[in-house]
């Protein structure tokens, strides 16, 4: 009888770790993010440091392994970003990220033709973005977005000016 009873309990041991480490990526909050360095690379591409502070109250540490994305002007493409570097998330602490990101501009002349932080704030511009994000139980959690208003994305990570204005 006893041997009959471990498969089920390893399976249900299983089943308790794989759903609390499939859902923990929920409870990451982003406390406050800054731009910390803009490097332009010729005339279409800037690279963007970003510092993000994520808490992290679970036990698990998680690693965004990838990011990339598109943004958009009244359902035009304008600007494709990509994640440079992975970023890790340390269990149980206040961790302050360094995360790169790169920036292609479709058309650079004219997204830069008279912009500034306060225009994405309009409900024209949209962005998709495709991340992951991988647990330290193994696990990877793949999120996506479309037509997110660029307004909410500035919200959202509280980078300057967002939420005020229209």
């Amino acid at each position: 009888m006893k041997r009959k009873l471990i498969p089920f309990l390893m399976l249900a041991i299983c089943a308790i770790l794989f759903c609390s480490c499939s859902r923990n990526y929920e409870k990451l909050r982003v406390v406050e993010t800054k731009v910390t360095n803009i490097k332009f690379l010729g005339s279409s591409n800037v690279e963007v440091d970003f510092n993000v502070k994520v808490d992290n109250p679970t036990s698990s540490s998680y690693t965004v392994s990838s990011l990339s994305g598109k943004f958009f002007r009244k359902g035009d493409e304008f600007a494709d970003i990509m994640l440079l570097e992975k970023a890790k998330i340390a269990p149980r602490t206040m961790n302050e990220l360094r995360v790169p990101l790169q920036i292609t501009m479709t058309d650079p002349l004219g997204f830069l033709n008279g912009i500034n932080l306060d225009t994405f704030k309009s409900d024209a511009y949209t962005v998709n973005l495709d991340m992951r994000i991988r647990g330290g139980c193994g696990l990877s959690k793949h999120l996506v977005y479309e037509n997110l208003p660029a307004k909410a994305l500035l919200e959202e990570f509280g980078i300057a000016g967002a939420g005020s204005g229209n």
